[in-house]
């Protein structure tokens, strides 16, 4: 496929074309240059912290169709002085995939956020952002597999779904999730208000999740190491309905 290259401390976008001789500069040119092209690839991410200190719109970034985000060693993408970056990367489309960034200091919303699409999101790392990462299923069904993650330091929560309206199952194996150093209240929170009610199907297992600010699992107090709830006129359940609970659910660590 096509190979595409971004490289925020060599890179530049008036005179690249994004090529591995002559990289785009800034991830919000690349995005812009792939979205015009329509035709997906793979972007490289080179090693360095992609900031609106360093030359980033402060804007949203949305990913293109298409398109895997892979990120070298060192590939940072940081909200630190973003005023309208609210979330590190959107995803909209179903056939993106992300993996090997480090992304953090998106304090008021989301490392990544993604909605209503079913993208891989793979070896990444996520901390001291208010979710590490976000899903909703606002414009139809969600289903994103999210695994092999470190989350750590993320305030709300680790991994956070919501939906009003369509139903939002997420893959979600053998990521990491810490809460140090802000006692993050959610490891994993999944929440559907749809009336009439979904019943949540996700498939959560072998992960680790340690030092949050809950009692137990599944125990009714501020925060929760795995939280699964669906509302129906006005009523609410805490715990986890899946369709199948032997299967989609098991064999997490829990610690602190």
């Amino acid at each position: 496929g096509n190979q595409y290259y971004v490289d925020i401390g060599s890179g530049d976008d008036t005179s690249g074309d994004g090529s591995e001789a002559s990289p785009w500069k800034t991830l919000h040119h690349a995005f812009d240059g792939i979205e015009q092209l329509a035709t997906g690839g793979v972007l490289h991410v080179a090693a360095g912290v992609y900031s609106v200190e360093n030359g980033e719109e402060d804007s949203e970034l949305s990913v293109p169709s298409g398109l895997l985000v892979s990120g070298s060693p060192g590939a940072i993408i940081d909200g630190t002085n973003a005023t309208n970056w609210y979330a590190g990367l959107l995803v909209s489309h179903s056939d993106v995939v992300v993996t090997g960034l480090v992304i953090r200091n998106f304090t008021y919303e989301s490392g990544i956020s993604i909605d209503s699409a079913d993208p891989l999101i793979e070896g990444n790392v996520f901390y001291n952002n208010y979710y590490g990462i976000y899903v909703e299923a606002f414009k139809g069904p969600a289903s994103p597999i999210i695994e092999n993650n470190l989350i750590y330091g993320c305030e709300y929560g680790g991994i956070v779904c919501y939906s009003e309206y369509d139903s939002i199952n997420p893959i979600i194996y053998h990521n990491t999730i810490d809460g140090i150093p802000h006692k993050t209240i959610n490891g994993i929170r999944i929440e559907s208000s749809a009336s009439p009610a979904i019943i949540l199907a996700p498939e959560i297992k072998f992960n680790i999740i340690t030092n949050i600010n809950y009692t137990g699992q599944n125990y009714p107090g501020e925060g929760f190491a795995i939280f699964i709830s669906y509302e129906n006129s006005g009523q609410s359940d805490v715990g986890c309905f899946v369709s199948d609970p032997a299967s989609a659910f098991g064999y997490n660590d829990f610690y602190g």
